[in-house]
């Protein structure tokens, strides 16, 4: 268990399927049986009368437009000993899922995310709010090349004074010479 690692998360992510994919990814990740992941619609507020919300895992979700199909609050209840870091569950949400997924990460800029791919790359990603009512989410840049962003354009983000994106973080990096 990670210290401080948080008990609820929020995630973007594209594929239109992601919603059905979703509870069976949070039931492997965190080995629990599926029935256990309470799936609700968060935007249907009757339905939220009959979430379980004293499920061990509760996955909020609301239909999004543009280049994020889907947002996802996670939240574990108190039984749930595995408590990764948000970085470390968006990627193997990614992984499991086979799509890309933003998560807020260390910046505390609202236009920088960070995104976890199928491949276990983490890199920063620009994030644009609609500009009017009925537009969607768009992701105008990304630091590695995403397929799922085929219009984002690919560059470092001069706002960042940090290193730029971490390829595979599940490799060990080579000693320092």
């Amino acid at each position: 268990m990670s210290e401080g690692a948080p008990v609820f998360y929020i995630f973007l992510v594209a594929g239109h399927d992601a919603c059905t994919r979703m509870a069976a990814a949070l039931a492997e990740i965190f080995a629990v049986p599926v029935h256990d992941v309470e799936l609700y619609d968060g935007d249907d507020v009757t339905g939220m009368q009959d979430c379980r919300w004293d499920a061990p895992v509760l996955c909020g979700y609301q239909r999004r437009k543009g280049d994020l199909d889907w947002a996802f609050d996670v939240g574990l209840a108190k039984e749930v000993s595995y408590r990764p870091a948000e970085q470390d569950l968006a990627v193997l949400l990614a992984r499991t899922m086979g799509v890309p997924l933003l998560f807020s990460g260390d910046v505390h800029l609202p236009w920088i995310w960070q995104v976890a791919t199928a491949n276990g790359e983490v890199a920063y990603a620009r994030l644009d709010e609609p500009e009017e009512v009925g537009e969607g989410l768009k992701i105008p840049a990304v630091e590695i090349a995403v397929p799922q962003f085929p219009n984002a354009d690919v560059l470092v983000f001069p706002e960042l004074d940090r290193p730029p994106a971490v390829k595979n973080p599940w490799c060990p990096r080579p000693p320092s010479p």
